[in-house]
């Protein structure tokens, strides 16, 4: 018994070793394997956007109202992450946009 309390201070840091590079090993594989879905999108101010409308997702007469907001124009970005849009006139929006809701709009 005191053989295996004395190895134990080792067994834990050679566990933890093995835990933190699996974790580096899997997190790495994860980020090779959805590199192709991962987009980094950066709106740049005054470019059009359009913003989905999430709210509409959860009600169950989703079926003909607008999936897509818009087109809107980016004002600027906060530090957090989020878009601040105005509509075309000129309005801005007081909602704050997420990066995740926002797509650029092509203009056919």
């Amino acid at each position: 018994r005191a053989r295996l309390l004395a190895r134990k201070d080792e067994d834990v840091e050679k566990a933890r070793n093995t835990l933190a590079l699996s974790r580096w090993k899997t997190a790495e594989r994860w980020n090779r394997e959805h590199e192709a879905t991962i987009t980094q999108r950066d709106h740049a101010p005054g470019s059009l956007v359009l913003v989905r409308n999430t709210a509409v997702e959860k009600e169950l007469n989703r079926k003909h109202k607008p999936r897509w907001l818009g087109p809107m124009v980016v004002v600027r970005k906060t530090y957090g992450g989020a878009y601040i849009c105005a509509e075309l006139s000129g309005v801005v929006s007081k909602l704050r946009f997420a990066a995740f809701r926002l797509k650029p709009f092509i203009a056919r």
